[in-house]
This record gives C-alpha cells, sequence and structure tokens, in this order.
C-alpha cells in the first residue's frame, strides 16, 4: 500500500544516511592513517639529509631543503673523505612524493657507500649510471651533480649528470655557470655513458650554488616563476 512505501521510504533514507555516514568515517580514518605515515616518511627523509653544515677553515656553507609535497625527490648531502677533501652533492628525482623519495633514499646510501669505498668522481657516475638503467622497473632518469673540493688548494673537481649547472659568483659580483661543456646525460638514460669532469680554483670571495630546479621553479602569490634570472639577480 501507499503507507507501506511511506514507511520503506522514510526507513531507507535513515539506513542510507547512515551507511554514508560510516563510509564517510571509513574515508576519514584512512586518510588520517595515510597523513600519519606520510609524516613519518618525511621525518625519516629528512633525517637522511645532513643536519648540519661541514666546518671548514675558511670556508662558510649554507643550504635550505623543501619538499613540494610531504616527501619529494630532492637531495644533497656533504661527506668528508679521509684525505682532508670534501664532497658535496645535489640531486633530483624525477617525479614528486613517495616514489621519488624512496628513490632518492635509494640514491643517498649508494652515493655515500662509492665515496666511502674512495672511487673517483668518474667511477662513481659510472657505478650509478648503470645502477639505475638495471634497477629502476619504472623508469625514471635522476639528474646528480658531484663537487669535490680540496680546502688545502682550493680546487674543485665537478661531474654532473644534467643536473642544474652551479653557478660562480666572484668577489666583483660576476657570474658564470661552470661544467657547461663537461655536462652529460641524467642517470638511468643511456647505458655504458662516459661523463666528464670539469676542474676550477676557487678564488677569495667566490661563492659557488649548486642548486635543484625546486628554486628555478618557485611561484610567487601571482604565480610568476622565479626562473634562472631570478636566481641570478638574487646572487
Amino acid at each position: 500500500s501507499d503507507s507501506d512505501l511511506d514507511l520503506l521510504s522514510s526507513v531507507a533514507l535513515q539506513v542510507s544516511l547512515a551507511v554514508e555516514d560510516s563510509r564517510l568515517h571509513e574515508v576519514a580514518l584512512r586518510e588520517r592513517e595515510m597523513r600519519r605515515e606520510l609524516q613519518v616518511a618525511r621525518e625519516i627523509q629528512v633525517g637522511l639529509l645532513p643536519d648540519q653544515a661541514p666546518q671548514v677553515a675558511g670556508y662558510e656553507f649554507f643550504d635550505f631543503y623543501a619538499a613540494a609535497r610531504e616527501v619529494g625527490g630532492d637531495y644533497y648531502d656533504y661527506f668528508a673523505l679521509p684525505d682532508g677533501r670534501w664532497a658535496i652533492v645535489v640531486g633530483d628525482v624525477a617525479g614528486k612524493g613517495v616514489s621519488a623519495a624512496l628513490l632518492m633514499a635509494k640514491l643517498s646510501s649508494e652515493m655515500r657507500v662509492h665515496l666511502a669505498s674512495g672511487l673517483s668522481p668518474l667511477e662513481i657516475f659510472h657505478q650509478l649510471n648503470t645502477s639505475y638503467n638495471n634497477q629502476t622497473t619504472h623508469w625514471r632518469f635522476v639528474t646528480l651533480v658531484l663537487a669535490i673540493l680540496d680546502p688545502r688548494d682550493h680546487s674543485v673537481q665537478v661531474v654532473n649528470a644534467g643536473h642544474m649547472r652551479p653557478i660562480i659568483r666572484d668577489q666583483a659580483g660576476n657570474l658564470r655557470e661552470i661544467a657547461n661543456d663537461e655536462t652529460g646525460l641524467p642517470l638511468g638514460v643511456v647505458p655504458e655513458y662516459s661523463y666528464q669532469i670539469c676542474e676550477l680554483t676557487l678564488q677569495v670571495g667566490d661563492l659557488m650554488v649548486m642548486y635543484s630546479d625546486g628554486v628555478s621553479d618557485a611561484l610567487n602569490p601571482d604565480g610568476e616563476q622565479f626562473g634562472i634570472s631570478g636566481l641570478q639577480n638574487s646572487l
């Protein structure tokens, strides 16, 4: 009868609201758990980065890191070599999010192992390139720049695998990009690729900047890109 249908409609409405509330509650719980796990992942990733800059007589170091999301693929590190030199490295795994962060962790551990084993810069890049060509299931390339600084004679060796080229600002304010001709392809693109070394000597007052495209791609509130020119003007 019509009265039966009215009763059924009323009950069905209440049931549907209860079911929807329950479903939304489950979704909210899953999202809260995911946020918690991403926060833990962020803490772990930040823990892979240096907690303090090197203390080297005659030099000052500065670094800054901020992921676009909870975790990301950018990476930097300092590593003291046994002979008194310092390795400074900046890298960027293509993409963002958890998958890029996992590859960033892999890059960080492999780089430290290779540096600790005493491999030359070119040998390190050969090993890393082989690793990313063989082991990356879902293809992603990695850009990486490594600088080996010798504070005793102020010499620097730079190897660049497709990364943003470092910039030198001299005491007079002049800018120049380094390793232009020696910059090679990103890691994981071409097997058995031969990388090159750029060698230079730092002068008193020189500023050497190594950065990722997170700097040049940054947007202001008006949606304008900072760009390479913005970085150069700041320097």
